[in-house]
């Protein structure tokens, strides 16, 4: 049990959506927003996306509007899921508990979380294989149901793209934006997933 629980908890460190490791070029102030941000699990504050709109060059408004989209969007993909897979929700599916559920609904944000990162910092690859792959093997001794997974953040990617581009129609901000999602959805369901 010792040698299971030691792989356990080897992956739980391994797994990581968002490696800050990959912005060491960064300059120190600005790695170390996204060092302390991803670890507190949070958005990007007002005076953190000032930082990042300067360094990239990116509107300071669409990255306040793209950070806004976080609670609806994810209510929107939630919806969907639900819509398209009620067999996850009703007694015996992986989401039927409140917990799972609320689990599945927090990797969604966590994932839009980082993808914000990577959008204010005009870099769309911000993670690595190993991490998603240690990530994936953690999904599945955690019975994550993935085909869920993959359809929400499918769901999530398209939503959020969509809403971003009716305001702000062939923005940079959009570009990135469906090239940090795209990037994510490659890392961990491959190449074959689409929205």
């Amino acid at each position: 049990m010792a040698d299971g629980n030691s792989h356990l908890q080897s992956l739980i460190c391994r797994a990581k959506v968002f490696n800050p490791d990959l912005f060491i070029d960064f300059p120190a102030d600005l790695h170390q927003v996204l060092v302390e941000a991803n670890s507190s699990k949070r958005l990007l504050n007002d005076a953190e996306l000032t930082q990042f709109s300067a360094y990239s060059r990116l509107p300071f408004e669409q990255l306040l509007v793209l950070r806004r989209l976080v609670e609806p969007c994810v209510r929107e993909a939630r919806a969907a899921l639900a819509s398209r897979h009620p067999e996850l929700f009703v007694a015996g599916g992986a989401l039927a508990t409140p917990a799972r559920a609320e689990a599945c609904w927090r990797d969604c944000e966590n994932f839009f979380r980082v993808v914000i990162y990577a959008v204010a910092a005009a870099r769309p690859r911000f993670s690595d294989q190993q991490s998603i792959d240690a990530l994936n093997e953690l999904y599945g001794l955690m019975g994550v149901p993935t085909e869920g997974l993959a359809f929400a953040l499918n769901q999530l990617s398209a939503i959020s793209i969509a809403s971003f581009e009716a305001l702000y129609s062939h923005s940079p901000v959009g570009a990135l934006l469906q090239d940090s999602f795209n990037n994510l959805r490659e890392l961990l369901f491959g190449a074959s997933v689409k929205s």
